[in-house]
């Protein structure tokens, strides 16, 4: 036979409640840790999303400041001066004629010589029936 000391370590195994009781406890444990990593996923998910739209706006921020740089160079440039210097304000080279056109507000520049002013002055003269037939008639080219 054995020893008595040897049968009763023998005889105090866990019991079956102490067993279930682990493991539930290490059940519960698992799903509380689950859900937390479920949740920091989803964060760093959402997270994510939200970088990805602002890079988008970035770049399109970007764009459109790319686009007014153009548009303040262009604005300074002596091409935009001269060009609204001849609109809203009438003015001309040395060599041009303005003619201003009742009615309207802008003056229009004919840039040429004196003979190419006087054509379309008597261009101008002309009547409108006149003036169709020589753009449907006169200015063909003849193709043969």
């Amino acid at each position: 036979m054995m020893p008595k000391k040897f049968r009763k370590t023998r005889n105090k195994r866990p019991s079956a409640t102490k067993a279930q009781a682990l493991f539930i406890v290490v059940c519960i444990s698992f799903v509380i840790v689950s859900v937390s990593v479920v949740r920091e996923l989803l964060r760093r998910h959402n997270i994510s999303n939200e970088v990805e739209k602002l890079k988008a706006e970035i770049t399109e921020i970007e764009s459109q400041n790319n686009e007014f740089q153009s548009l303040i160079t262009y604005l300074r440039s002596p091409t935009y001066t001269e060009q609204e210097g001849r609109i809203k304000l009438g003015l001309q080279k040395k060599g041009e004629h303005v003619i201003a056109i009742p009615g309207t507000n802008t003056a229009t520049p004919i840039i040429g010589s004196a003979s190419t002013l006087n054509d379309r002055v008597a261009q101008s003269k002309q009547g409108n029936p006149e003036k169709w037939w020589n753009h449907l008639f006169r200015n063909k080219i003849d193709i043969s």
